[in-house]
């Protein structure tokens, strides 16, 4: 790098002399020095951008991790391609301006996830498969029936985009860093057999089936395949394990005076999240 320093001055500053030498001319001067001080100056510029260029062609391999590249990456990049990803999204700055730009994302993940790189990568994969749906806040990205090998190959391809050295490019938006956990997420998007049994005996031995059905309609509750397919985790997990405060946040009160309308069963959170996992897993999600 310094010998490209230093080859840039030495020709900037030749053309600088050239310009003085040029400045200090008479009016009329012959075509010939002309013809000369064009062609010399060209020339000088010419060689300092193909200096450059071969500058930039020694970086490129180094700066876009070329060695990262595997069958993986480019299986990623035809389910980019697949999908049309690009036609809400931008990478490196080029695309549509519809959603947010993913050349950083595999990084916002990463640090959602506590820089846990595999927690990050199973939790970009349940993301990919299984969006949130969208809301009136909120814009929402359509479900594509996506494989778990296609979700795997893009989040490795993102993660490639991720460490390419792009200049800082494109800039970083001007608005409050989110600084959103998603360890309410990470559980329910790959639920392990054991914590959904816990929900499933907690559902049992607190009596929810009394009042609640999975999947058979409303009976004396709602049905809480139905809730859990229209509530987000965060507001499942706060209704089970506390419903009064719910209730008093959202300004409900019950017909009858002492008759709640879901008693407080004196779940933990631990216990609240298990019970939510079930129910999130029952409704297929």
């Amino acid at each position: 790098m310094e010998f490209l320093n230093w080859t840039a001055i030495a020709i900037g500053g030749g053309l600088c002399l050239l310009f003085l030498y040029w400045f200090t001319w008479h009016e009329e001067v012959e075509a010939r020095r002309i013809r000369c001080a064009f062609f010399v100056g060209t020339s000088a510029l010419m060689l300092f951008l193909f200096i450059f260029t071969l500058d930039y062609l020694r970086l490129l391999p180094k700066r876009t991790n070329a060695d990262m590249i595997t069958d993986g990456v480019v299986s990623g990049k035809m389910t980019w391609h697949k999908y049309i990803c690009i036609d809400c999204h931008t990478l490196l700055g080029n695309g549509a301006y519809y959603a947010p730009d993913l050349t950083k994302s595999w990084d916002r993940f990463l640090e959602r996830s506590g820089g846990d790189e595999e927690l990050a990568s199973r939790v970009m994969e349940a993301f990919l498969m299984s969006p949130p749906q969208p809301t009136h806040e909120h814009r929402g990205m359509p479900r594509f029936a996506m494989t778990e090998e296609e979700s795997r190959g893009l989040v490795k391809f993102l993660r490639w985009v991720a460490n390419i050295d792009n200049n800082d490019w494109p800039p970083k938006p001007l608005s409050p860093k989110l600084t959103v956990s998603l360890e309410r997420e990470i559980t329910l998007a790959f639920p392990s057999e054991s914590l959904v049994k816990e929900g499933e005996v907690l559902f049992l031995s607190k009596g929810c089936s009394i009042c609640h059905t999975l999947g058979q309609g409303t009976e004396v509750g709602p049905d809480l395949i139905d809730a859990a397919r229209r509530r987000n985790t965060e507001y499942l997990i706060r209704w089970i394990k506390s419903p009064q405060a719910v209730y008093k946040e959202l300004n409900i009160s019950p017909i009858n005076k002492g008759f709640p309308l879901m008693p407080e069963l004196g779940l933990s959170q631990a216990e609240a999240r298990a019970i939510t996992t079930y129910l999130k897993w029952k409704g297929g999600q």
